[in-house]
């Protein structure tokens, strides 16, 4: 309601447009509220390109959708068929990886396996949270040309490069 009043209030002063770095929720509602054209600089859920459309509502940014095709494009171009999965415990997590598995079948990749991994020092967790034992080729169930991490957080794929057990391309966040 308090970006929907502020966009109002921009328009009757002849704005000629506004930059939007909102969540979806408020991007739907500020949109619908103005004629005014909005850049939406730092949303990319695919629902506000998709259901939440409006005709002055630009994007700036890809969709997650949009990511996911083109690094899986890419992976294609490079002749990387065989792609480790390897996503966190968030729900972002879980919805980005079911965007890149959807991404993977599209393009005709072969996904080798999908793993998750956990952010943890308990030694009961030590299979999900070594890099390690969660790339080897006997975890994965055979060899794979390059590694898909998919952490919204960042903090496990900050430094799964250096970490994994096969020397393989480590894609994604």
């Amino acid at each position: 309601d308090d970006a929907a009043m502020q966009l109002r209030q921009l328009e009757g002063t002849g704005t000629a447009a506004a930059l939007l770095d909102l969540p979806a929720a408020w991007i739907a509602g500020a949109s619908a509220a103005t004629a005014v054209p909005l850049l939406n600089v730092g949303d990319s859920a695919d629902a506000s390109r998709q259901q939440s459309c409006r005709a002055n509502l630009f994007h700036t940014l890809p969709s997650e959708r949009m990511r996911a095709d083109a690094l899986a494009q890419a992976l294609l171009a490079r002749k990387w068929m065989r792609v480790l999965l390897i996503s966190g415990p968030r729900p972002e997590d879980a919805s980005r990886l079911a965007l890149a598995q959807a991404a993977l079948k599209r393009y005709g990749l072969k996904p080798v396996a999908t793993k998750s991994f956990t952010l943890s020092a308990d030694p009961r967790e030590r299979e999900s949270a070594n890099p390690l034992l969660l790339t080897g080729t006997a975890a994965v169930g055979g060899d794979y040309d390059v590694a898909w991490v998919v952490d919204s957080d960042g903090e496990f794929a900050r430094t799964l490069p250096w970490r994994i057990a096969l020397p393989r391309p480590v894609v994604g966040d």
